[in-house]
């Protein structure tokens, strides 16, 4: 909601990412900071920086997809990272997974199909829906990436050196595509969702785009990632997926509650089975052998 939000006050995609990560950067920088101050060295910001590229290319994903595409597909695809995680922690950890593990993503998607799809109304997809997908694929692959970081650094530092890097890493999309728009004014257009515009600076100082920018770098994207990174030392990627996956039920739920829309059997039906599917999960959650590494050197212990 906030980030359509913003995206109608004027912020650009690339814009946006970058108000909201610097703004997470600097809260998880403050509540961090003793934790920062011990423990970032190039070595450590080496290991971590990945994850935040792909965080930050994965909300870019996502922003563009919302931009081009409709609401309804927006979060049905998006939803597609709960079925895509579990094969990607198969791929990095080379460990199997018990078949429940499969059936409970597999439910939980068809659960946030269930609240997602507007039988009604059709289906339609659109430009915006390849960029969703994509984005799903980098949503699953950041879950799954923490999970292989979070063993060995300090949970926090990793989730700084994360967030700073997606800031940066936006940053400087943006000024490669200012470079090549100016040396090729022909594609200008296709490079606009990159662009960081005076347009941004006037959504940023409207009361709607500060309290949406506000909201999403604070708790959407600063809070919620803290306690992403913090729960993935204990639960496996697919069972971290399945669990956020409740952010449909729960909108859903709320939407019911301020009168947006009517209890529905579609609203039933969809958030039985997503719960279902986190109960399935939390019995078949597999972890895979977390050894806790020096970013100096290469001293293990179990967690």
């Amino acid at each position: 909601m906030f980030s359509q939000a913003a995206l109608d006050a004027g912020f650009g995609p690339a814009g946006l990412m970058l108000i909201k990560f610097s703004v997470a950067s600097l809260v998880t920088g403050v509540m961090f900071r003793g934790t920062i101050r011990r423990g970032f060295s190039l070595a450590a910001f080496r290991r971590a920086a990945p994850v935040g590229v792909i965080l930050a290319l994965s909300f870019l994903a996502q922003t563009l997809g919302l931009k081009l595409s409709t609401p309804s597909n927006n979060a049905l695809i998006t939803a597609a990272y709960v079925v895509i995680t579990p094969f990607l922690w198969k791929l990095v950890f080379k460990r199997r997974l018990p078949r429940s593990a499969y059936f409970a993503s597999l439910i939980c998607f068809i659960g946030v199909a269930a609240l997602s799809l507007d039988l009604y109304g059709g289906v339609s997809f659109r430009a915006g829906d390849l960029w969703t997908l994509v984005c799903a694929v980098l949503f699953a692959a950041q879950m799954v990436a923490t999970e292989a970081f979070v063993g060995e650094m300090d949970y926090r530092l990793l989730l700084f050196i994360e967030i700073f890097t997606a800031a940066l890493t936006t940053l400087a999309l943006s000024l490669l595509a200012w470079v090549i728009a100016a040396a090729a004014p022909s594609i200008s257009g296709a490079l606009a969702p990159l662009l960081i515009t005076r347009g941004d600076l006037n959504a940023l100082l409207s009361p709607s785009g500060a309290v949406s920018a506000a909201f999403l770098g604070i708790l959407s994207t600063g809070l919620c990632y803290v306690m992403q990174t913090s729960a993935q030392r204990y639960i496996s990627s697919g069972a971290a997926a399945i669990i956020l996956s409740m952010e449909a039920l729960f909108g859903a739920v709320f939407s019911v509650a301020v009168g947006y829309d009517a209890l529905s059997l579609r609203l039933i039906l969809g958030g039985g089975l997503i719960l279902s599917s986190v109960v399935i999960g939390a019995s078949a959650d597999v972890r895979a052998p977390v050894q806790i590494k020096s970013v100096h050197g290469d001293v293990t212990a179990d967690p």
